[in-house]
């Protein structure tokens, strides 16, 4: 998985505590090539939704790599991994829409969002790259 943007090697994940900790993903291997486009399908319950929590590490991993553009998410401090997500190379859309969009907010104010979070950009800045973004 030399070129691959997004590297899964033998990941496993457990969850719940004591007695009612069960393995939900073991030995999982995936990968994502720049400009590739992957879907994940799978029956309820089947860890879809573990997987893609691990990638962002909002899930500890008992054990494997998960390797975003080089950087091993797994092993960052919670400092180092919060810039991570905040940096944008990884965006997850939750599946509840209501936890996805906020209705109380415009479409162009929606996009802008995680510009705003990351930092670094003027206010004009933003609303550039926002109105480009949605003519794309």
């Amino acid at each position: 998985m030399p070129d691959a943007l997004l590297a899964v090697t033998e990941l496993s994940v457990s969850l719940g505590r004591g007695s009612r900790r069960r393995e939900v993903l073991h030995g999982v291997d995936a990968s994502v090539a720049a400009g590739e486009i992957v879907g994940l399908i799978g029956e309820t319950g089947s860890g879809k939704t573990t997987l893609a929590r691990s990638i962002l590490g909002l899930n500890p991993i008992d054990s494997g790599r998960v390797l975003v553009d080089g950087t091993d998410v797994a092993a960052l401090d919670p400092r180092r991994l919060r810039a991570f997500r905040r940096a944008g190379a990884v965006q997850y859309v939750f599946q509840d829409p209501l936890h996805s969009l906020d209705p109380g907010l415009s479409v162009e104010a929606s996009v802008a969002e995680w510009l705003r979070v990351r930092g670094g950009l003027r206010r004009r800045e933003v609303r550039s790259r926002v109105r480009d973004a949605l003519e794309l």
